[in-house]
């Protein structure tokens, strides 16, 4: 056999060395199965001493059956879900059929260095290649070139990059409760295997060993090892796998972003939450309408989510509905027409911690005292003694002493209600001008403004979603819609600074559709808060928008908060841009020329991540179509936890 093919072996993408004795470490990348086949699947991976030997399969007492298969080529280009979509799709309905995809990773033996017998063997592969060329009518050969690409890649992984190598091995057990679906889907695994360019061993005669290997309290078998060799990848290739490896949204070091468009290798993005969390994480996505903004939001939600992080929405148009009930959170419908509100004069429980009991009572008062003065839409200085006047004997009337904090938690009748009964019994002039201010809210025809106080317990959900969709952005109503919005946003602040105070949750408040929501200067001016401090009570904002022109104070359309957010946010993702709001974004946010080019002919899920100053990384979105679905879905479907 000729040299180049020998290497072709040795070195495909995936890198194969002709030994490996260390032993292999197991990762059980997920079951595949419906949800009703998770106690088939499982009782397979735990079943001990009830094995019986065939040459084709294995079985598990008298009714469960096994095949194992070893994955030996691999697509010269997937991602995480590639080898997931392909398994899955093979499953037939019902409780009979459960397929397992297990990967075992072990460090390279001997240990693989660029040293010069490697730089040797390109050598002689480039002199190969070269002769080739320069011979008339001839071409390489195509198992060279590949080989050459794939020595070139290791070469600058390992010499250059640093990047830590593995040997890795990824097998695929069948579960089924008869040997005629054992065979049929395995048929039909392999066909579709076969048609997304993998190859796979059948291992017949070792179909015991390689169910060992995949068990979970089984020991590595050190001569099956060596009979079939891993494949030798870096951290980048090993993510197309499992994206566990190189980043994680389970052991803290990093959450999914994209899959780089740049070079070849095609790798996945990660982005580690924790690290440098003092610099802040907020996250700026900016696109023109149906390039995939809300598809990556929603993606980034989902990332967060499994990060551990208690995610408040506020949600313009109804979107989030459908990904609320799917991943079980609090719907609140806060739109005019809901008479729904957050009622200022509640106190939150105490937890404890002195810095955050011993700030309660003033945030509520704070709270009203914004409210009055919005719908007012400002205050006198003798308007706001009277305001305060009622305040206190409303606490007075609860028996709630400010310097008694022991007595807050004794508050059961505190509303704006009592409060402004309070202001109507006052009868000075200051009081009557308020309370003629605020007629119509309460006894007038916009007295469905507070009708039907919610009684918000602490929120034991990880995804909380404000629907705002009247609050703003509507002439006719945006005054009552920016108190709404006011009251939402005083409940989401308290509860950010509640749970670093706890330690609970690490927060993420997302604003989408953010062309709407800067342009009202109360949530424009909210919106500036969060971004600037949220990442002192650990947490991040998340902000995006197809009006780049709001985020420059300077412009015609610009913002306070705008500005804020440009300046505090740590990654910009930069979706296709109409050459109009390209502009802008060079011109106001010094972004060079080059990468303008580059906006403006991305395709749709495709962007440029800006981390810091001058970093870029051209990525797309690779994700599952049931995915996508979620991410689609607008409207009502089904029962929600709401308030």
């Amino acid at each position: 056999m000729a040299f180049g093919a020998r290497l072709r072996k040795n070195l495909p993408r995936f890198f194969r060395i002709a030994k490996n004795t260390a032993e292999p470490k197991q990762k059980d990348l997920r079951i595949f199965r419906l949800e009703d086949q998770q106690s088939l699947a499982g009782r397979g991976a735990l079943a001990l001493g009830t094995l019986r030997k065939h040459p084709r399969h294995v079985r598990i007492d008298r009714d469960l059956y096994t095949k194992t298969f070893l994955v030996q080529e691999w697509p010269l280009v997937m991602d995480p879900e590639t080898l997931r979509r392909v398994v899955g799709s093979v499953i037939p309905r019902g409780r009979e059929v459960a397929v397992r995809v297990t990967v075992r990773y072990a460090p390279p033996n001997p240990p693989l260095r660029w040293n010069w017998q490697m730089s040797a063997k390109l050598r002689r592969l480039e002199g190969s290649i070269q002769e080739a060329e320069t011979q008339r009518g001839a071409m390489p050969r195509p198992e060279e070139v590949k080989a050459l690409r794939s020595l070139q890649y290791l070469r600058d992984s390992t010499a250059f990059e640093d990047a830590d190598v593995m040997d890795v091995w990824c097998f695929i057990t069948i579960y089924a409760k008869s040997e005629y679906l054992l065979e049929k889907t395995a048929a039909r695994l392999q066909r579709e295997l076969k048609n997304k360019q993998f190859h796979v061993h059948k291992l017949t005669y070792e179909q015991t060993c390689a169910f060992m290997q995949t068990h979970i309290g089984s020991l590595p078998d050190t001569r099956f090892y060596r009979d079939y060799h891993g494949r030798i990848v870096d951290q980048k290739a090993a993510a197309s796998v499992d994206c566990l490896v190189d980043g994680s949204l389970s052991d803290g070091t990093g959450i999914y972003i994209g899959h780089r468009l740049q070079g070849s290798d095609n790798s996945a993005v990660y982005l580690d939450m924790e690290r440098d969390s003092e610099q802040g994480k907020n996250f700026l996505i900016l696109g023109s309408t149906g390039k995939g903004k809300s598809t990556f939001i929603k993606a980034l939600v989902t990332s967060l989510l499994e990060e551990g992080y208690r995610i408040y929405v506020f949600d313009v148009d109804g979107e989030y509905r459908y990904m609320c009930q799917k991943y079980g959170g609090l719907w609140i419908d806060h739109t005019l027409a809901s008479g729904r509100y957050m009622d200022p004069l509640r106190l939150q429980e105490p937890i404890g911690k002195p810095e955050f009991d011993n700030a309660r009572w003033e945030m509520a008062n704070a709270t009203l005292r914004r409210t009055v003065s919005l719908l007012c839409n400002g205050l006198s200085p003798a308007e706001s003694n009277a305001v305060d006047r009622a305040l206190m004997a409303t606490w007075a009337e609860v028996g709630v002493d400010p310097d008694r904090p022991e007595t807050w938690d004794k508050n059961k009748g505190a509303t704006i209600h009592l409060w402004y009964q309070k202001l109507a019994d006052e009868s000075s002039e200051a009081a009557q001008s308020v309370r003629e201010k605020l007629w119509q809210y309460f006894e007038g025809s916009m007295r469905n403004l507070f009708s039907q106080q919610d009684e918000l317990k602490e929120p034991d959900v990880p995804l909380v979603v404000f629907h705002v969709g009247q609050s703003i952005n509507n002439e006719t109503e945006a005054l009552v819609g920016a108190v709404k919005m006011s009251l939402a946003m005083d409940y989401v602040w308290r509860h950010i600074q509640r749970d670093r105070a706890i330690g609970t949750y690490w927060s993420a408040v997302v604003f989408d559709e953010g062309q709407r929501a800067l342009t009202d200067p109360e949530f424009s001016a909210y919106i500036n808060t969060v971004c600037t401090t949220i990442r002192k009570f650990n947490g991040l904002a998340v902000l995006a928008t197809n009006k780049p022109a709001v985020l420059w104070a300077h412009s015609k359309e610009g913002t306070r908060g705008g500005t804020g957010f440009w300046s505090n946010s740590a990654f910009k993702v930069l979706f296709n841009l109409e050459q109009s709001d390209a502009a802008s974004v060079r011109e106001n946010g010094a972004v060079p020329d080059v990468v303008i080019s580059q906006i403006t002919a991305l395709h749709a899920r495709q962007f440029l991540l800006q981390y810091g100053q001058y970093g870029y990384d051209k990525l797309q979105l690779h994700l599952p179509d049931e995915e996508l679905a979620l991410y689609r879905t607008r409207g009502l479907r089904g029962t929600l936890h709401e308030t």
